[in-house]
This record gives C-alpha cells, structure tokens and sequence, in this order.
C-alpha cells in the first residue's frame, strides 16, 4: 500500500485555523449571534485572471497526414519522405504512433507538406 503526504503552505489556511480554534465547543447559534461593538465587513470579491493558455500544438489524424505525404510524392519529393519516415524510426506511415502524428505533421510541412 502507498502513502502520500501532501503539505500545503497556505498562510490565510493557518490564520483560519487558529481563528476557529477559539470557536471550540460552541453551538452553530452561538456563533451567528453578533458580537456587541464588532462590524463585520465583507473582504472585496478577488478575481484571479486566467493563466496563460500556450498556442496548442495542431492535430493532425493518420489519414490528413497520408494524403499531405501523397502530394509530396507526386511532388517528386520520394527521397525526402523516406528520409523522414527513417527520422522517425518507422518503415511507413502506417507503423507512426498517434503520440507521433503532431510533430511528424510539422516535419512534413518542413518539407513542403501541405497541412
């Protein structure tokens, strides 16, 4: 059996918890009773931005890739693709792994593929 141990550091959850300390053993009415002489004021909602998203890599399917690799040949360019497909450790396009087919589309288009 594994067992993970996750710490987080987390300032505002320590202040919580020393605050709810104090509450120990007091019923829910009590606590929303009003304290005399002591306002509460909402924090200001925060909004947090969105990180940052990459450009996401183009996908491409096995058949989009055949049919860009077919134009190179008519294009004569034979020699190219072979040296392309030996780059990739593969024999034919059929053999490429889907995790390959991105960054095989982008070679293809640095050999003149059109994608």
């Amino acid at each position: 059996m594994m067992q993970f141990e996750i710490t987080v550091h987390c300032p505002e959850l320590e202040t919580l918890a020393h605050a709810l300390h104090g509450f120990k053993g007091q019923t829910e009415e009590t606590l929303l009773e009003p304290v005399p002489g002591k306002q509460i004021v909402p924090e200001p909602a925060r909004t947090v931005a969105p990180a940052p998203t990459a450009a996401a890599a183009p996908t491409y399917d096995k058949e989009t890739l055949v049919r860009a690799a077919a134009e190179l040949m008519d294009d004569g360019k034979q020699q190219d693709l072979l040296q392309l497909l030996a780059r990739f450790n593969v024999p034919s396009m059929m053999a490429l792994d889907p995790s390959q087919f991105a960054e095989f589309g982008a070679a293809l288009k640095e050999i003149g593929g059109k994608l």
